[in-house]
């Protein structure tokens, strides 16, 4: 299933610095590859237990993906704007620009897999996602308990 979230972003991102003057042709590619790897390595990043609680809302539609209050957006973004800056040289204007038009494709692409998504579509069942919650008894789990076992979950979601 990564895979093809990858190769979706990929899409995304190939098409945003494709379009982009500023990014020399000699360079498109490796910007492409360098943007997806940050994206990745940022989503990875993400899945920590002290972001818990703003991961279920994501995942759970109470949060807006798009939007650039929320910490995974916000992370990406910070990602992309880097890598290109720094191993491109392209201003953080043109970077924050390609940022912009990757960042909500990106997020509809992982609620969708996530919320909307049943395993036989090749997504993650938010029961199955619940029950790791409650350790599948209905009763509340420990802080540890809930973060080590959707980290354990999810982790496996964003490494390459």
């Amino acid at each position: 299933m990564l895979d093809s979230m990858l190769d979706l972003v990929k899409g995304h991102v190939t098409e945003a610095i494709t379009k982009c003057k500023e990014v020399p042709v000699t360079q498109k590619k490796q910007a492409i590859d360098a943007t997806t790897h940050a994206i990745a390595d940022t989503l990875h990043s993400c899945i920590t237990p002290e972001n818990i609680s703003q991961l279920t809302s994501l995942f759970t539609g109470k949060s807006k993906a798009a939007s650039g209050s929320n910490f995974l957006t916000e992370g990406v973004k910070t990602a992309i704007i880097n890598v290109l800056s720094q191993k491109f040289g392209l201003s953080k204007t043109v970077s924050g620009a390609i940022a912009s038009s990757v960042i909500p494709p990106l997020m509809e692409i992982l609620s969708s897999k996530v919320s909307g998504g049943s395993k036989s579509g090749g997504g993650i069942d938010l029961g199955g996602l619940m029950g790791m919650f409650t350790g599948g008894s209905g009763k509340s789990s420990t802080t540890a308990d809930v973060a080590g076992s959707v980290i354990g979950a999810l982790g496996g979601l964003f490494k390459k």
